[in-house]
């Protein structure tokens, strides 16, 4: 018979696997889904639930599975199962419904019973580690059933609008639904877009390297000077010339032949005068080069997806300019849409610029309120484990 610490292991075993699958799942949802506030409530919940995964892992690590590899195990298979049931319901989400209004709402109607179903999960969890005396466990249950929680009821507020919108298309015959709106129509333009960077970029490079370079090889010493000296030797042998040279050069010919040797020596002059043109790199237009304050290293060469993933770490500060900056000059959607789902407002003033002791200092004495709003920003920004550990501990004046 398993003890207590088993039993729990089991039941974060089993919604470890929840959240893995629900990762695939939201994904998949996000790809058929036009922008919008739908749309960034389930991205801002994909960060949500990667998070949870992370913390429930942990969690199982310092009890160790329990001492028990079988139930180990099957909490391995049940993660793969849920990932592999998400994996294949996706091509299904792109064929259900008469159109993509009723394919979101009905996507909507399965997320809220996925998160009913996570609420009751972590219920038995948070109840299980209270009777076992397994507060850290049970605050834990505690903390990610209340973001389940604000998810149900964020998903059943939209739900009204998404029924509007298959209203409109499939009896007014007026939809609104995009596939190029998408998050997989918007995937797919930002690969184009890099596709062409690339290509552009490799021009420029080619460009570059044919170009030739002024002063690349220095001259010999002495070149100059022996330059000088032949010309000017050449110009005492033609005023040596005998005079009868110049007469048969204007005798027979006349002005004609004069003028065929003056307008040969005006063009050889003038080809000596200009000089062939020459290619340079200011021929070719340069990227706009990022200013030196932007908060990600090497912004110019990253991807989209490596930017977006950088993004949680920034201050809310750095997020501001970051999106001026990305306006300006890539002005890539999945980037701009990513940045407005993390601007908001600070805990408190000064709160991202302060470290994790200033911040559990803080919390010492806070209300639940308090809290509870640092404990959500921390999860959807930085995701210190020092920061959320603080906000779960009992105040100091309780």
């Amino acid at each position: 018979m398993p003890n207590a610490e088993q039993k729990i292991t089991q039941y974060l075993e089993e919604a470890h696997a929840t959240e893995m699958g629900l990762v695939r799942d939201l994904q998949a949802q996000i790809g058929i889904t036009p922008g919008g506030s739908y749309r960034k409530g389930l991205e801002k919940h994909l960060d949500e639930t990667r998070s949870h995964a992370e913390r429930l892992e942990k969690r199982i690590g310092e009890l160790g599975h329990g001492g028990n590899p079988v139930l180990a195990g099957l909490g391995a298979v049940e993660s793969l199962s849920a990932q592999w049931l998400a994996l294949a319901k996706a091509p299904f989400d792109m064929l259900r419904g008469s159109g993509g209004e009723e394919k979101v709402l009905k996507n909507a109607k399965e997320s809220a019973a996925a998160e009913a179903l996570e609420i009751a999960t972590y219920t038995a969890i948070e109840q299980l580690a209270d009777q076992t005396g397994d507060k850290q466990t049970a605050r834990l249950a505690a903390s990610i059933r209340q973001d389940e929680q604000r998810m149900l009821d964020f998903v059943l507020g939209e739900i009204p609008a998404l029924t509007e919108a298959v209203a409109k298309a499939d009896v007014n015959g007026r939809s609104s639904y995009r596939l190029t709106d998408t998050g997989a129509g918007q995937s797919v333009r930002e690969i184009g877009r890099q596709a062409q960077e690339a290509a552009t970029g490799a021009a420029r490079r080619t460009a570059r390297a044919a170009s030739p370079k002024r002063s690349e090889t220095p001259k010999p010493a002495g070149t100059s000077s022996r330059s000088t000296a032949k010309r000017t030797s050449s110009r005492s042998s033609s005023a040596q010339r005998p005079a009868s040279a110049a007469k048969r050069s204007t005798g027979s010919r006349g002005s004609t032949g004069a003028k065929r040797s003056t307008a040969a020596t005006g063009n050889r002059s003038a080809k000596r005068a200009t000089p062939a043109p020459r290619t340079t790199t200011a021929q070719t237009p340069a990227a706009p080069t990022p200013p030196a304050d932007l908060p990600i290293a090497g912004y110019e060469t990253l991807t989209a997806e490596d930017i977006i993933t950088r993004l949680r770490q920034l201050s809310q500060a750095e997020l501001m300019r970051l999106r001026a900056y990305e306006r300006g000059a890539e002005s890539r959607q999945t980037v701009l849409e990513r940045i407005d789902t993390l601007v908001e407002d600070e805990p408190w003033t000064g709160y991202d610029s302060q470290n994790v002791e200033q911040i559990s200092t803080a919390l010492a004495s806070a209300d639940e309120d308090r809290r509870k709003a640092v404990r959500e920003y921390e999860r959807r920004h930085k995701e210190r484990a020092g920061v959320i550990d603080a906000t779960e501990r009992e105040p100091a004046n309780a």
